[in-house]
């Protein structure tokens, strides 16, 4: 029996036979139960708008059970599909035992068309999201000569003379040769920045704050970080400057209340 080729590799290495009305599948995985439903639609050779719901619903149910004697566990998307499918079957069953026509249609419109929609909206995206897989990637599969910069590497006549079906014949120690020059163009071009810190040591900030303190009898830990600077590393020493301070009594740091300010005065 033939794979169908519709579906994707992970699909099409499903093992499944039909005996005696039974269906059993083995599949790496599914994506969901649109996309078992979807399987069994193709399997059987039907058109979705004629979902034949009494046989894929026994399929499907079968699927499920085998995925019990296997002890695989089963999504609960999977269950409310059976569900759903256990009722629309059901439905159908109804309409086909009653034989007044009035009375079949207050059931109401055919209970297949929303799985069929959900279906066929389900294949479509399918198709779609099959046909971009496919599709070559620029910058993985392909490169273009603009995005390469290759282009410019041509002398000014054959650059001038460019054109989409023209073919060069190249080696492939020239292309090496071209990318290492472009290579070694692009290195030249980036821009070199040389990051520098201040050296700044604990006993400096200590004088800078007695200082500060000679000037003023009180100041806020705040106002000493907007003085000092902003720079993380540097208000983390003015942090462990202040706490060295404090263990050899040279400042006081009082809080009025938990989340008030800092405000450090001098020692005793």
């Amino acid at each position: 029996m033939n794979e169908p080729a519709f579906f994707p590799p992970a699909h099409q290495r499903a093992l499944y036979a039909v005996l005696e009305e039974q269906f059993y599948v083995l599949l790496d995985s599914f994506e969901g139960p649109l996309d078992l439903l979807l399987f069994l639609v193709k399997k059987n050779r039907v058109a979705i708008e004629n979902l034949p719901v009494v046989s894929i619903t026994r399929q499907y149910l079968a699927y499920l059970e085998l995925m019990e004697e296997m002890n695989l566990s089963i999504a609960s998307e999977y269950l409310l599909m059976a569900a759903t499918l256990i009722q629309i079957k059901s439905r159908i069953l109804l309409r086909q035992q009653i034989d007044d026509e009035d009375a079949a249609d207050e059931l109401g419109e055919d209970p297949r068309e929303e799985i069929i929609a959900r279906l066929q909206a389900y294949e479509l995206y399918r198709k779609g999201a099959e046909y971009l897989a496919q599709q070559p990637l620029n910058g993985w599969d392909c490169f273009s000569p603009a995005e390469t910069g290759l282009v410019n590497l041509l002398d000014d006549e054959n650059q001038a003379d460019l054109s989409a079906e023209e073919r060069y014949d190249v080696s492939l120690n020239d292309l090496l040769a071209a990318f290492l020059q472009l290579h070694e163009r692009r290195k030249a071009d980036q821009e070199r920045y040389e990051i520098t810190h201040d050296l700044i040591n604990i006993d400096e900030i200590c004088s800078r704050v007695s200082e500060t303190l000679k000037r003023q009898p009180a100041v806020s830990f705040a106002e000493l970080v907007e003085r000092f600077s902003a720079d993380i590393p540097l208000v983390v020493l003015l942090f462990f400057a202040l706490l060295e301070m404090v263990r050899q009594k040279r400042v006081v740091i009082n809080q009025e209340a938990p989340l008030e300010p800092l405000i450090i005065t001098a020692g005793v």
